[in-house]
C-alpha cells in the first residue's frame, strides 16, 4: 500500500515513543477517485507485525480528514477481527501441594483440592448484557469437576506458595491474586464467568482454587490421557456470533519437561492420581516405643501396582520423627524372608536399595521426617515387601501419630500407589502404633518345650506363659498384648472369653498375681480395657491357650507386645510397651522345585530341590519329599554333600519312583536347622502330566512306610512342574547371524533365538526363555524383547515368519536366568519365528550345564546348547608361597606367582596381547636376576613346553601392576590349549582378602587395548595371605645338574618358630624332581638329619611319599615331599638341617614349579611357608616313549615299534639299544617316512638299531620300526636310547640310559571247541548234544591255551570276538580251569566276569595266578550273531599300556550253522494211539530233510509209507538213539516245501519221554549237519482224573475196585481194556459178566475177564467192559469190578507195576488212554470193612452218622483217623465235644474241626488201637441234592498233617456208599450201643482206597462256586436221646453265603 503514490505514517494511539505502533495514517493519492456515498476502495495491507497474544472479535476504527488533516470522520468497521493467543502465551500450572506433591487427596476417587497458576493470552471481559465470557479448566478422562468447588477466597487450600522466598532476597516469590466470579461444572470441565463488566486483561497472573474429582483408575503423570488444558470463550464486540460463543481453542498447562526443567517443587504439569494400598495389608511396627528411642521401624507393605526399575518408595512420617539426614534402610531378619510354601505369602526384601535420602516434610520442621528409598529393581505387583527403617521417635507429645503415608513413584516422580489410611499396627485391627513414655523389654514368654510348635503337629493350643510384666509407678493401667500375626488366643469352653489363668507367685519370678481377665481385643489380642492396678516393683504374669499356626508370620513382626495404658489419650496414660520374640516356628520353610526342562521324554533333565529346616533331624530320620509328577523317574545324586547349602556328610538318598517318593536319611550327625539344596539327575514322563504339588516332611523314623507318623517340622507344599509336549523345534541363532551379540562375559546381549510349535496357539499363555545359571535377565525386561527379524538378523532369514499381526506381549520380568513374558496371540503350527531378547549380563564363564530352552503356549523345547562365552577357562592362580607382610619381603623380597588359563579365543601372532592385572598391593617386579619378567609355558596332553623369552616381550606398569606380554615370533597362544603365565611380585606388607581381590586376565588380537576389543576377559579370586619363615636354603651337594640323574642335597629351614607338639614340616620338591629309594609306603631310607638337638623328632620316622597332592593355595599339584610330624612334645628349636638322596627331573619345569618349598603346619592351618629356587637342569627327553603299534603284539612276533620324544636339543642320529631281555632282532628293521635305518657295522648285535633322523629342539620327534622281531618270552623291557649329533656318534645330545617297559607275552592256543548248548546234556537231548551249534543260539566255546608270562591275582584277561563273524559272549556260567593230567579233575579258578564296552568282550578279574608252567583252559557260553571266519582275542593286562599276554587275535576255525524253523502240531494225542502229525517247515532250507522223532514214536515201514498227505514223500529210514528218523523230501527227491503242512502218520508211545523234541536236520555231503531245527513235541493227553480205588490188603482175594475217570476232549469210544500189575487177577462183578455201573451210561455193561485155566498171566491181570447202547460223551464216570491182591507189591518195571486203561472205539481204534497208573502199596493189615449208618436222610435236615472199624489185632503208629463226607455234605460240629468215640480204648487226644466237610480225630503219640470194634458219631447236614459220587472216606495216618486219602502220610484208607435222600438207616439209634452191635447191618463197601479224589474236587468246586456252607449253632443230642428238630427259640438258623 505505501510507496511513492501513498504517504504511510505509522505511530502509537497512545504514546508516540510505544512499542505498540498500533496507528496507521496514509496520505491518499492525488490521482484516486473521490469517496462518496456511492464511491468505495478497498486498502490492502500486508506485512503486519501480529502480536503474541490473541484477542476476541473486535472492529477496527478508521478516520477520514481532509488534505490538512482537519474535519475528522470516525466510525467503526462492521466487520470483527479476532486472534488466537500464540502457543504459550496463555500458560496454566498446578501448584505443587500434598505430602505426595499430587495434592492433598491424591488418591482414586479423592475429592482433590488443586491450586492453579493462570496466565492469560487474551482479555476476556463480560459484559452485562452479553455473559459468554468463560474461562474453563478442561480435566483429564476420568477426572470431574466437584459440585463442591469452594467459593473463592476459601482458605482451605494449602497456600505455601505465597511464602516462598527462593531466591532469599527478601521479597515473596510469587503474589497472591484471585479473582471474583461464580463456577459452574460441566463433567470434566470447570468454567469460570466474571463478573458484569469485568475484565481479566492479557499478561495478567492469577490463581484459581480447584475441587475435583479424582478418577476411579489411577493415572500415571505420563500417561497420554493426563492432560490439563486451558480455554477462554467469549464474544468480544462481535454482534453476528448469535451461537456459542468464540474460543481460544484448548492451551496445555505447561508441559512435562518444563516441570522438569523446573525443578518439579513449585509448578507441575499434572498430577498423578495414585492408586489405594489396603489398608489391612501394610502395617508398621516399631522395636522401639519410647519417646527419644532411636529403633528401627519395621514396614511391611503389600503392593497391587509393580513399581518399575530404580522406583521410589515413599515414606512421610509426622512431624517430630526423623530419620537422620541420611536415612538407615536395612533388611528385617532372614526368618522373615522365608518362603511357607504353596498357600502361604512371601514376604521379599527391597532388591539392591540404591539409595536413601532424607528430606523435611515441613521447612519449619527441625527433624528429616521424609525418607526416599530409591530401589533398583523395583516391586512387583501384589507382593508383600518388609525392611526397616532407622528412625528416631520425637522427644515429646506428638499431636498427628496418625499421619504416616507411603506411597510408590515411578523413578520419573509419577505417583504409583499409597496409603489413604496411616498403615496399621496390628494388620486385623485398624490404627497405627502410638508412642509411649519409655520403651520397655521385661516382658518374657515361655512355649512348651521352648519352641513354637504348629498346633497341627502337636495336636493341641500351646499353653504359652507370659511372664515379666512390671510398671515403673504403682497405679491403674489398662494393659493389652497383641500375639504375631496367625496365632490365635483359645476361647474357653463357653466361647465367651480367652482361656486365660494368671500365675502363681514363684512362677518364672513372678511375685504377685494379675487381678483382672481380659476382655474384648481381636483374634490375636489379650485387651484389660478395664484398668487393673499394678504396683512397683512387682513381676506379673499370666498362661493361655496359643493356637499355633502352620507357619511364623512374614505379613508382620515375629514378637508379642505389651503396651501398658494403650488407650490412653497422651504419654502421661501411655506408660511404656515393648515386646519380646515368638521361638522360631517348626516348620519347613524356603522349598523349591526347579528344572532344567519339562518336556516329554527328557532322559537328561535336572531337577532343583531346595528347603530349609527348623528343628535338628536325628540320626536315621530325615526328609521325605513326595512328587505330584507321576512318572518322573529321579535318581539320586552322587555327591550330597556338593553345591552351595550342602547336606551332611552322611547323608543318604533313596528313590522310590513307583511310590514317586525321595528319602534323605540322616547320617550320625543328624541335620542340622538350615538351607540346604541338591540336585537330582531325573528322566521325565512319556506323557504330559499336570504340575500338581511336592511335598516336603522331616521325620524322627518310618522313613520308609507310605505315611510317617512322627513328624519333626510342619511340612510343607510346593508347585511342581507340569510335563509338556514338545516343540517341533528351538535354537539359538548364531554370532554371525544376529544383531547385537556380545559374547564376552558380564557384558549385555543380545539374544535372537527362534521356535516352532507342534500345534497352533489360540490363547495367552506364558513364554518362557530358560538359560544357564550365571546369566541375569533384566528384572523388566520387556524393552529388551524385539520381533521383527529385520532389525535382530544380520540377514532377514527366509525361514523365519513374521510374528503374527494380532501377537502382542504385555510383559516380560526377568529372575535370574529366566524371562517370563506374558504373549497374546495366535501362533501357527510348524512355523518358525524369531525373536531376540537381551540379557543384562552373561555368565563370567562358559557354564558347565550350557543349555537353553523355551516355553510357550502348553509347549515346550528341548534344551539346546548356548554360546561359548569369549572368556579364559580352567582359570586358577597360584603362588608358589602363599605369604604376605613385612617378614615376607625381608626374607624373601619376591615370589613367583602363575596363573592358569585356556583361551577360548586363538591370541594371534604376531602382535597378540596377553594383560595381567594383580590386585592392589601386589607390585610386578622389573630388574630381577632372571633374563625375563614373565614367563609364558603351555600344556598339552604329553608335555610341558616353556616359550622362548625371545619369542615374547613384557612390559610393566608397577604403578597399575599390569603386565603385558606381547607375542612376537608366529607362535600363537592356541584356543583351548592350556597355558601359563608367570610373573614375579613384591606381596602386599599387609594380610589380603581373596574376595576383596581380584585378577585379571585379557587378551587383545592387536592394539588399542580398549575393554571393548578384548578377544577373552577374566577376573579371578586371588589366594589368601600367609606368613613367611625365616629363610630356606637348598644346597646341590655334588652340583649334579644333568636330568633324570641322582643328587644329594642338603636343606637347611629356619622357621623362626618354635615346633610344638603334632606340627606337621612340609618339604616340597619341584616339578619332576623324585626321592631317591622311596617305596610306595613313602619311606624315606637315606635321610640324615644333621642339626643336634632335635632328636625328638625321630619319634616318627619322616616320609616321602611322590605323586601327592600339596596343600591349598600352593602353586603345584603332584611334587614329592618329605613331610614330619612332631611327636617328641614342644621344643624350642627354630632350624631343622637334613640330607637327603634324589633325583633330577629329566628337564628344568616352568619357573613357577621349579621351587624347593617348605611349609610348618599347625592343627591342619598353615602358619609358615618359604620357598627357594631350584637350580637350572641339563635338559633330558621329555615325554619319551617307546613301545609297540603294530597290530601284532605278543611275544615271538614281527611287530612295528615307535619311539617318541620331545628333545631339548638338536640332533641327526637316535641309537636305539634292547638290553633285556634276548630275542629282539632289528635286521629287517626299516624306518617310516623321511627317517632311514642306518645299518650298524662292526658286530655290535641284532637288539640294536641306528636311526638317521632330523630332531629338533622343543618339537615332538616320531620314529617308527617296521619288521621288528620281538622277543619270543616278552616281558620286561629294558631300553637304552640316545640322540647325537650325527650317525657318526660322535657327541650325545640327550639319553634314557635305561627305559623300561613291559612287552607281551604269547598266549599259545592248542584245543578250540565250538559246541551246541545241548552237548552236555546229552541224558535231556539225546537227540541233540551231538549237532553242531547254531548261529542265532547259545553255545559253549572252549579254549586250551598257556602263557609265557605268568599272570597275577588281580590281573585282569579279555576274552572277545572280532572278525567277520561276531559272538555275543555271555558272563554267567564263564569258567576259567587249569588243566590237569588226565588222572586228574581240571581246577575251576576264581574269576569275576563282567562285559566290557559291547556283547563280544568279556573282562575277566583273575582271581588265581597263571603260571607258564600249566595250561588252562575257557569255558564260556556264547551266542554266534553271523556266519563266517572269526577272530578270538585272549589277552591278560596289569592295567599296564600293553598286555602281559596276548594272542594277537586268532581265527579259531569255528562254524555255527543256520537254525531251520519248524513246527509240529497234531489234533489229538491219545497214547499209544496212530494219528495223523501236521509239519510246517518255515525257514530256507536246502535239499532233503532228516526227521529224527521223540523216543516211543513209530512210523509206517516202507517208501513213503509215513506220509498222510500228497505234497512230499516220506519214509521211515532207520533209528537214532532209539528214535526213529524220517527222510522228508519233495515229490521229486529236493527239499520239501515251504510254509505248506506237511501230514505224516504216526504211532504215539505210551508214555511221553521228559522232553520229548521234533529235530530237523539237513546234511553236506560228509555227512556233517549243514542246518537244524527243532520244535518241542505236544503233549500226550492221557484221561484226565484216572484213578483206581482199592484197598490193598495182602492176599485179599475180593477187593473192590473203583475207577473213576473223566472225558472232556473228545467224545466216544465204547470199549474198555483195563490191565492190572502184575500178581494181580481181575475178575467181573460176582462172576455173572457184570460191573458195578456206579457212573457208567447206557445198559448194564458187558465185563469179560481172562482167568481160566488155560488163561496167560497176562490174560489174568485184564478185563473188558463194552458199553451197553452207547458211548462216551462228556463227563466224569465210574465203574467197579473185584480183584485178587497179591502177597506183596510187583517189583517188575514201571510198565508191569502199574495200571493202565484204554478205550477204543468200534473201528478198533484208541480214542482215549491213560499208562503208568500207580498202584496201591500192598500191606499186611489187621483191619476189617467199615459199616456205617445215619438217623436221617432227608434234605436239608440234621443228622447223625455212625462209622464202625473192626481191628482184628492190634494196631501202632496211627496218629489220625479222618473222615471225609461226599460231596454237598458238611459236618455240623461246633466243639469237640460234639464227636462222640463211642468205644472204650480208643486212644484219642482232639478233635480237628476245621474243614467243613472232614472230621479229624487224633489219636496220642505213640499209642496202639485195641483189637476190636471201635465206633464214632457226628453230626452231618444232609444236602438238598446228594452227588452222582455219594462216597464217604475213611483214612488212617501216620501223622496228625493228614487231609485226604491221596496225602503221603495214609496207611489204609476206605471208601463206602452213601444214602439215598430218604432212605432209612440200617439200625435204631435210640437203642443201647450193645443192641446196635448185633443189629446193626453192613453196608456196601465199595472200597478202601488211598486217594480221596472225589472228596477233594467236590470240596474245591464247592468252594469256588460260593456255596461253603457255614455250621449251625446247635446242640447235638446225646446216644440214647430222640434226634428232633431244633428248638427256634435257643438255636441259630443255618444259612449259606
Amino acid at each position: 500500500l505505501c510507496g511513492p503514490s501513498v504517504q504511510c505514517v505509522v505511530t502509537s494511539v497512545a504514546n508516540t515513543h510505544s512499542a505498540h505502533r498500533n496507528l496507521l495514517k496514509l496520505a491518499l493519492p492525488s490521482n484516486m477517485d473521490d469517496i462518496t456515498v456511492g464511491m468505495g476502495h478497498t486498502l490492502k495491507i500486508t506485512q503486519l507485525t501480529i502480536p503474541k497474544g490473541g484477542w476476541f472479535p473486535t472492529r477496527l476504527g478508521f478516520q477520514l480528514t481532509d488534505e490538512n488533516d482537519a474535519k475528522p470522520f470516525f466510525s467503526m468497521t462492521e466487520s470483527t477481527t479476532f486472534k488466537k493467543p500464540t502457543s504459550g502465551t496463555t500458560s496454566a500450572r498446578l501448584v505443587v501441594s500434598g505430602r505426595t506433591g499430587n495434592g492433598p487427596e491424591p488418591f482414586v476417587s479423592d475429592v482433590n483440592l488443586v491450586l492453579v497458576r493462570v496466565q492469560l493470552g487474551a482479555t476476556v471481559k463480560q459484559k452485562s448484557s452479553d455473559t459468554s465470557a468463560e474461562l474453563r479448566v478442561q480435566l483429564p478422562l476420568g477426572y470431574s469437576c466437584s459440585s463442591s468447588i469452594s467459593s473463592i477466597g476459601s482458605h482451605t487450600f494449602s497456600d505455601d506458595v505465597f511464602k516462598q522466598d527462593r531466591d532469599a532476597d527478601g521479597y515473596l516469590d510469587h503474589a497472591r491474586g484471585f479473582v471474583s466470579g461464580s463456577w459452574t461444572n460441566k463433567d470434566r470441565l470447570c468454567v469460570y464467568r466474571p463478573g458484569d463488566n469485568m475484565a481479566l486483561f492479557a499478561g495478567s497472573v492469577f490463581y484459581v482454587r480447584l475441587a475435583v474429582n479424582n478418577p476411579s483408575q489411577a493415572l500415571s503423570k505420563f500417561e497420554a490421557e493426563n492432560c490439563w488444558n486451558l480455554e477462554m470463550v467469549g464474544k468480544g464486540v462481535s454482534t453476528t456470533l448469535s451461537g456459542a460463543p468464540w474460543s481460544t481453542g484448548l492451551a496445555p498447562f505447561i508441559s512435562i519437561q518444563q516441570e522438569a526443567d523446573w525443578g518439579n517443587t513449585t509448578w507441575a504439569s499434572n498430577f498423578a492420581v495414585l492408586g489405594t494400598l489396603a489398608p489391612g495389608s501394610q502395617a508398621i511396627q516399631p522395636s522401639g516405643f519410647g519417646r527419644g528411642a532411636v529403633h528401627s521401624l519395621r514396614f511391611f507393605i503389600t503392593t497391587i501396582k509393580g513399581l518399575g526399575e530404580n522406583g521410589l518408595l515413599m515414606i512421610d512420617a509426622p512431624k517430630g520423627f526423623g530419620f537422620g539426614t541420611t536415612c538407615q534402610v536395612h533388611d528385617l531378619e532372614p526368618q522373615y524372608y522365608y518362603v511357607g510354601g504353596q498357600g502361604y505369602s512371601t514376604t521379599l526384601r527391597l532388591e539392591v536399595v540404591t539409595s536413601c535420602t532424607s528430606s523435611r516434610t515441613h521447612e519449619d520442621s527441625s527433624s528429616f521426617n521424609n525418607a526416599r528409598i530409591q530401589i533398583s529393581k523395583g516391586l512387583f505387583a501384589d507382593t508383600c515387601y518388609g525392611f526397616a527403617l532407622v528412625v528416631t521417635n520425637p522427644g515429646m507429645q506428638l499431636v498427628g501419630i496418625d499421619q504416616w503415608l507411603l506411597w510408590t513413584q515411578t523413578y520419573e516422580g509419577t505417583g504409583v500407589e499409597g496409603t489413604r489410611e496411616p498403615p496399621r499396627f496390628d494388620t486385623l485391627v485398624a490404627g497405627p502404633w502410638d508412642m509411649y513414655s519409655q520403651s520397655f523389654d521385661g516382658l518374657g514368654v515361655h512355649l512348651p518345650g521352648g519352641v513354637a510348635r504348629p498346633s497341627s503337629l502337636s495336636g493341641s493350643p500351646a499353653l504359652v506363659r507370659f511372664f515379666g510384666l512390671s510398671v515403673p509407678t504403682t497405679g491403674s493401667h489398662t494393659l493389652r498384648i497383641t500375639a504375631p500375626l496367625g496365632l490365635h488366643f483359645v476361647k474357653d469352653p463357653t466361647g465367651s472369653a480367652v482361656d486365660f489363668a494368671a500365675l502363681a507367685p514363684g512362677l518364672h519370678g513372678v511375685t504377685a498375681s494379675l487381678v483382672g481377665e481380659p476382655m474384648g481385643g481381636g483374634v490375636n489380642q489379650l485387651l484389660w480395657a478395664s484398668t487393673v492396678v499394678f504396683s512397683v516393683g512387682e513381676s506379673y504374669g499370666f498362661e493361655a491357650l496359643v493356637q499355633i499356626p502352620d507357619r511364623a508370620p512374614t505379613t508382620s513382626v515375629q514378637e508379642f507386645f505389651v503396651e501398658f495404658g494403650f488407650d490412653a489419650a497422651d504419654l502421661t496414660g501411655r506408660v511404656q510397651a515393648g515386646s519380646v520374640a515368638l521361638p522360631e516356628v517348626q516348620s519347613l520353610s524356603d522349598c523349591f522345585v526347579e528344572y532344567l526342562s519339562r518336556v516329554v521324554r527328557y532322559a537328561s533333565n535336572r531337577v532343583r530341590l531346595g528347603f530349609r529346616t527348623a528343628t535338628t533331624v536325628p540320626a536315621g530320620g530325615g526328609l521325605v519329599i513326595y512328587t505330584s509328577t507321576a512318572a518322573l523317574l529321579l535318581r539320586c545324586p552322587l555327591d550330597l554333600g556338593a553345591g552351595p547349602h550342602p547336606l551332611p556328610r552322611g547323608t543318604t538318598c533313596f528313590v522310590n519312583n513307583t511310590n514317586s517318593r525321595l528319602v534323605l536319611q540322616a547320617g550320625a550327625v543328624g541335620i542340622s536347622p538350615g538351607l540346604y539344596h541338591l540336585e537330582l539327575h531325573a528322566d521325565n514322563p512319556h506323557s504330559p502330566a499336570l504340575a500338581g504339588v511336592w511335598s516336603f516332611g522331616t521325620y524322627h523314623s518310618d522313613l520308609f512306610t507310605l505315611g510317617p507318623t512322627q513328624p519333626i517340622d510342619r511340612s510343607s507344599e510346593v508347585p511342581g512342574f507340569a510335563i509338556a509336549i514338545a516343540m517341533k523345534e528351538a535354537g539359538l541363532f548364531p554370532l554371525s547371524e544376529s544383531v547385537g551379540r556380545r559374547d564376552r562375559p558380564l557384558r549385555r546381549n543380545a539374544l535372537t533365538f527362534w521356535f516352532k510349535l507342534q500345534q497352533r496357539s489360540t490363547d495367552t499363555s506364558q513364554f518362557l526363555v530358560r538359560g544357564p545359571d550365571g546369566f541375569v535377565f533384566d528384572d523388566y525386561c520387556l524393552d529388551h524383547f524385539e520381533t521383527n527379524t529385520s532389525l535382530i538378523l544380520e540377514k532377514t532369514s527366509k525361514h523365519c515368519s513374521p510374528w503374527p499381526g494380532s501377537s502382542k506381549v504385555s510383559s516380560c520380568r526377568g529372575s535370574g536366568p529366566i524371562a517370563r513374558l506374558s504373549v497374546h496371540g495366535e501362533f501357527e503350527a510348524d512355523t518358525r519365528y524369531a525373536f531376540r531378547i537381551s540379557v543384562k549380563h552373561n555368565s563370567i564363564k562358559t557354564p558347565e550345564l550350557n543349555l537353553w530352552s523355551i516355553e510357550l503356549a502348553g509347549e515346550a523345547s528341548n534344551t539346546f546348547r548356548g554360546f561359548n562365552v569369549f572368556t579364559f577357562s580352567d582359570v586358577e592362580v597360584k603362588p608358589v608361597v602363599p605369604s604376605a607382610g613385612s617378614t615376607l619381603l625381608a626374607a624373601v623380597g619376591s615370589v613367583p606367582v602363575a596363573l592358569q588359563f585356556r583361551p577360548y579365543n586363538t591370541i594371534p601372532a604376531p602382535g597378540g596381547v596377553l594383560r595381567l592385572r594383580a590386585p592392589q598391593g601386589f607390585v610386578p617386579v622389573v630388574d630381577h636376576s632372571v633374563p625375563f619378567h614373565a614367563e609364558i609355558a603351555t600344556e598339552d596332553t604329553r608335555t610341558m613346553t616353556v616359550w622362548d623369552p625371545n619369542e615374547l616381550n613384557c612390559s610393566i606398569d608397577s604403578s597399575q601392576a599390569i603386565v603385558e606380554v606381547k607375542l612376537l615370533s608366529n607362535r600363537s597362544i592356541l584356543r583351548g590349549a592350556l597355558h601359563y603365565i608367570t610373573v614375579w611380585y613384591a606381596f602386599p606388607l599387609t594380610d589380603f582378602r581373596p574376595q576383596l581381590n581380584q585378577w585379571r586376565l585379557q587378551s587383545y588380537a592387536q592394539a588399542p587395548l580398549e575393554e571393548s576389543n578384548a578377544l577373552d576377559d577374566v577376573s579371578v579370586e586371588s589366594f589368601a595371605s600367609g606368613i613367611g619363615m625365616k629363610s630356606l636354603q637348598v644346597r646341590n651337594v655334588l652340583q649334579e645338574l644333568r636330568g633324570s640323574l641322582p643328587v644329594e642335597i642338603h636343606v637347611q629351614i629356619e622357621m623362626g618358630k618354635s615346633l610344638l607338639e603334632n606340627d606337621v614340616l612340609l618339604f616340597f620338591a619341584p616339578d619332576g624332581f623324585s626321592f631317591e629309594d622311596s617305596d610306595e609306603l613313602g619311606t624315606c631310607k637315606d635321610l640324615q638329619w644333621n642339626a643336634p638337638g632335635i632328636d625328638a623328632l625321630r619319634a616318627q620316622a619322616p616320609s616321602c611319599p611322590c605323586n601327592v597332592s600339596q596343600r591349598p593355595s600352593v602353586e603345584g599339584s603332584a611334587n614329592c615331599v618329605v613331610s614330619w610330624r612332631n611327636m617328641g612334645g614342644n621344643t624350642s628349636a627354630q632350624t631343622l638341617e637334613f640330607a637327603v638322596l634324589g633325583k633330577n627331573p629329566s628337564r628344568r619345569p616352568r619357573l613357577a614349579r621349579s621351587f624347593w618349598v617348605a611349609q610348618l603346619w599347625r592343627e591342619e592351618t598353615l602358619i609358615a611357608s618359604h620357598s627357594a629356587e631350584s637350580w637350572s637342569i641339563q635338559p633330558q627327553f621329555q615325554s619319551l616313549s617307546f613301545g609297540l603299534v603294530g597290530n601284532r603284539r605278543a611275544a615271538g612276533s614281527i611287530s612295528t615299534a615307535r619311539v617318541e620324544f620331545l628333545a631339548a636339543y638338536y640332533a641327526r642320529a637316535l641309537h636305539i639299544v634292547v638290553l633285556s631281555p634276548a630275542g629282539f632282532d632289528f635286521t629287517n628293521a626299516s624306518a617310516e617316512g623321511p627317517s632311514r635305518v642306518v645299518r650298524l657295522e662292526g658286530g655290535i648285535g641284532e637288539s640294536q638299531v641306528l636311526v638317521e633322523v632330523d630332531i629338533r629342539a622343543g618339537q615332538h620327534t616320531s620314529v617308527t620300526l617296521d619288521n621288528v622281531l620281538l622277543s619270543p618270552l616278552g616281558g620286561e623291557t629294558v631300553v637304552k636310547i640316545r640322540t647325537y649329533d650325527s650317525i657318526e656318534m660322535l657327541h650325545i645330545r640327550e639319553e634314557e640310559a635305561s627305559y623300561r617297559l613291559s612287552t607281551p607275552g604269547r598266549i599259545t592256543t592248542f584245543e578250540r571247541l565250538l559246541m551246541c548248548r545241548y552237548s552236555d546234556d546229552e541224558g535231556i537231548n539225546p537227540a541233540m548234544f551231538w549237532l553242531p551249534p547254531r548261529i542265532g543260539e547259545l553255545s559253549w566255546a572252549e579254549v586250551t591255551f598257556s602263557l609265557t608270562q605268568p599272570a597275577d591275582v588281580g590281573n585282569v584277561m579279555t576274552f572277545a570276538s572280532d572278525g567277520d563273524s561276531l559272538y555275543e559272549l555271555r558272563e554267567e556260567h564263564f569258567q576259567l580251569m587249569r588243566v590237569r593230567t588226565s588222572s586228574e579233575v581240571s581246577e575251576i579258578l576264581p574269576t569275576l566276569v563282567s562285559r566290557q564296552f559291547a556283547v563280544h568282550t568279556l573282562r575277566i578279574e583273575l582271581g588265581s595266578r597263571l603260571e607258564i608252567d600249566h595250561r588252562f583252559k575257557i569255558r564260556c557260553a556264547v551266542v554266534p550273531l553271523t556266519g563266517g571266519s572269526s577272530r578270538w582275542l585272549i589277552e591278560t593286562s596289569n592295567q599296564g599300556p600293553y598286555p602281559t599276554n596276548t594272542n594277537d587275535g586268532e581265527d579259531f576255525g569255528f562254524a555255527p550253522v543256520p537254525q531251520a524253523q519248524l513246527s509240529v502240531t497234531t489234533p489229538r494225542a491219545p497214547p499209544a494211539a496212530t494219528v495223523d502229525v501236521t509239519i510246517v517247515i518255515s525257514s530256507l532250507i536246502d535239499g532233503p530233510q532228516q526227521l529224527i522223532a521223540p523216543l516211543g514214536v513209530l512210523f509206517p515201514t516202507g517208501v513213503g509209507a509215513c506220509g498222510a498227505s500228497s505234497n512230499f514223500l516220506c519214509t521211515d529210514i532207520g533209528e537214532f538213539r532209539q528214535r526213529r528218523i524220517t527222510k522228508i523230501s519233495a515229490m521229486d527227491g529236493r527239499a520239501p516245501p515251504l510254509n505248506q503242512p506237511l501230514v505224516l502218520r504216526a504211532t504215539l508211545p505210551e508214555v511221553a519221554e521228559a522232553h520229548p523234541t521234533w529235530v530237523m536236520m539237513s546234511r553236506e555231503n560228509d555227512g556233517q549237519p549243514e542246518q537244524w531245527g527243532y520244535v518241542a513235541s505236544f503233549p500226550l493227553h492221557p484221561l484226565p482224573s484216572i484213578a483206581f480205588h482199592y484197598t490193598a490188603v495182602a492176599g485179599k482175594s475180593n477187593t473192590e475196585v473203583v475207577v473213576t475217570f473223566t472225558v472232556g476232549a473228545v467224545a466216544g469210544g465204547k470199549r474198555l481194556l483195563i490191565q492190572a500189575p502184575v500178581g494181580y487177577i481181575l475178575a467181573c462183578e460176582n462172576g455173572a459178566g457184570r460191573i458195578q455201573q456206579v457212573a457208567l451210561p447206557g445198559g448194564d455193561p458187558l465185563c469179560t475177564e481172562m482167568h481160566s485155566a488155560v488163561a496167560t498171566a497176562l490174560q489174568q491181570r485184564q478185563l473188558t467192559v463194552e458199553l451197553n447202547g452207547t458211548t462216551f460223551g462228556f463227563a466224569d464216570y465210574a465203574f467197579g469190578f473185584r480183584c485178587a491182591v497179591p502177597e506183596r507189591s510187583p517189583l517188575s518195571t514201571q510198565a508191569e507195576s502199574t495200571w493202565s486203561m484204554i478205550v477204543y472205539n468200534t473201528q478198533n481204534q484208541i480214542v482215549h488212554s491213560a499208562f503208568r497208573i500207580p498202584a496201591q502199596r500192598v500191606l499186611q493189615a489187621n483191619v476189617g470193612d467199615p459199616f456205617f449208618s445215619w438217623s436221617h436222610s432227608e434234605a436239608d435236615q440234621p443228622s447223625l452218622v455212625t462209622f464202625g472199624l473192626t481191628f482184628t489185632g492190634y494196631l501202632s503208629g496211627v496218629r489220625a483217623l479222618i473222615f471225609v463226607c461226599p460231596e454237598f455234605i458238611v459236618h455240623d460240629n461246633r466243639n469237640p465235644a460234639d464227636v462222640q468215640v463211642l468205644s472204650r480204648g480208643f486212644p484219642v487226644s482232639g478233635v480237628d474241626l476245621s474243614h467243613p466237610s472232614l472230621v479229624k480225630l487224633l489219636l496220642v503219640a505213640n499209642s496202639t488201637i485195641s483189637s476190636g470194634v471201635h465206633r464214632f458219631r457226628f453230626r452231618i447236614l444232609v444236602p438238598s441234592m446228594l452227588p452222582e459220587q455219594n462216597l464217604w472216606y475213611i483214612a488212617l495216618c501216620d501223622t496228625s498233617a493228614c487231609w485226604s486219602t491221596q496225602d503221603a502220610g495214609v496207611i489204609l484208607s476206605f471208601t463206602i456208599t452213601g444214602f439215598e435222600l430218604g432212605q432209612r438207616p440200617p439200625v435204631d439209634l435210640v437203642a443201647t450201643v450193645d443192641s446196635l452191635a448185633t443189629r446193626i447191618t453192613r453196608p456196601t463197601v465199595l472200597t478202601c482206597c488211598l486217594a480221596l479224589v472225589f472228596a477233594l474236587r467236590a470240596t474245591s468246586r464247592t468252594i469256588l462256586k460260593g456255596h461253603l456252607p457255614l455250621l449251625c449253632d446247635g446242640t447235638m443230642p446225646s446216644s440214647t436221646s430222640t434226634l428232633s428238630s431244633p428248638d427256634p427259640t435257643t438255636s441259630k438258623s443255618c444259612f449259606e453265603t
